[in-house]
């Protein structure tokens, strides 16, 4: 008896200590205004704040200000938005933005300095540690825990071209436009063939083309997961697309465009697609998953003063950011989605099981004493 008492009460503490991370469509989130910082000006304007990167903690970096051209980057934390420290500089920085952030919470981004004549005058940062260093002529977009920075040259004589930045050291990738990169430095994008641009994937340091569907001429990869699953678009020579996903050589059709100018922003392991979808004015925030392309306005309470314009990134935990508009606001607002996660039924039913498990065993003690 000892023995299968032992066996229930284990499998009880595994239900706790392991929560369910499963996912469904008729889920609820639990929404967050991430807010504004004070910009600390006497300018009039609308404050914005726009979201570009979330990691595994819930950590979003961000864009904040005044618009139309007044900005500086933010990190976001359990409903606290404070700013992030920029490299020193001789100059005045008139613009910066943090793009991303990665599970160690290193951060990337860019900071302006008021235009010279035939000077740059973008310049990219990497944070670590509470210290930001800058990265000369180079604007990171993407980051990967191992600090390894994807983006584009904004001077010197890689001017215009896409590239890679890590530890002080940065160089020329073979593509036209770099999308994404993956915590095994796999890295998506578009880059030259014989046959045009196409798809491709950066791996090992091996570039492979991405190869379209039967009667297709052309694709387009825009996200990579950390499996190694890459997301993006298949043409016809009509220009008509289909949304794909190509793991280890293999090519799947995920169907039809879901809607014209359904543009993709980020994708993770349950392969959630996150972007963005035009309406007939504006906008909408949209999720693709499982084979369901769904309106994320649909997720906001009854009455909400919200919609949700743009989807920009997703994590691990299907947690969500991008930005919107409110009622009382007339700049851009950035928000955060996070699923409400419930137990599966069978771990409700261990709980419950070794609940009366634990009050048999009580009862029978009680019994025998008296």
């Amino acid at each position: 008896m000892k023995k299968r008492f032992g066996i229930i009460f284990l499998l009880v503490i595994f239900s706790i200590a392991v929560p369910s991370k499963a996912f469904s469509l008729d889920r609820e989130y639990n929404f967050f205004d991430l807010g504004f910082l004070d910009p600390g000006s006497d300018e009039a304007g609308p404050l914005f704040a726009i979201p570009h990167g979330i990691n595994e903690s819930a950590q979003v970096v961000g864009q904040t200000g005044i618009l139309p051209q007044q900005d500086s980057p933010f990190f976001w934390q359990a409903n606290s938005m404070s700013s992030v420290g920029l490299p020193s500089t001789p100059n005045t920085i008139v613009r910066a933005w943090a793009s991303d952030i990665n599970d160690s919470g290193q951060i990337v981004g860019v900071y302006q300095e008021p235009i010279q004549p035939q000077t740059n005058n973008e310049f990219g940062f990497f944070r670590s540690n509470n210290t930001s260093v800058s990265i000369q002529d180079f604007s990171p977009k993407k980051v990967s825990n191992d600090g390894t920075a994807i983006g584009s040259f904004t001077g010197g004589a890689n001017f215009g071209q896409t590239g890679y930045w890590k530890n002080g050291n940065s160089s020329v990738l073979p593509f036209a436009f770099a999308a994404d990169i993956n915590n095994s430095n796999e890295v998506v994008g578009d880059a030259s063939f014989s046959s045009g641009l196409q798809g491709a994937v950066l791996k090992n340091n091996q570039l492979d083309q991405l190869s379209p569907l039967s009667g297709h001429t052309s694709t387009s990869a825009l996200a990579v997961n950390d499996l190694g699953e890459v997301v993006g678009w298949s043409f016809s020579a009509s220009d008509s697309k289909h949304l794909v996903k190509w793991n280890s050589g293999v090519l799947s059709d995920l169907g039809i465009e879901p809607v014209k100018d359904f543009q993709i922003f980020a994708f993770n392991n349950a392969e959630q697609i996150v972007g963005t979808a035009p309406a007939d004015t504006g906008s909408y925030a949209a999720l693709w998953e499982k084979g369901e392309f769904s309106d994320l306005n649909l997720y906001l309470k009854p009455g909400s003063k919200w919609h949700l314009a743009s989807a920009l990134d997703v994590n691990e935990l299907g947690q969500i950011i991008g930005f919107g508009y409110a009622d009382d606001s007339p700049g851009q607002r950035a928000y955060l989605l996070s699923p409400v996660v419930t137990p599966e039924p069978a771990s409700c039913s261990l709980f419950f099981l070794g609940g009366a498990a634990l009050w048999a065993r009580r009862r029978r003690g009680l019994i025998r004493k008296r």
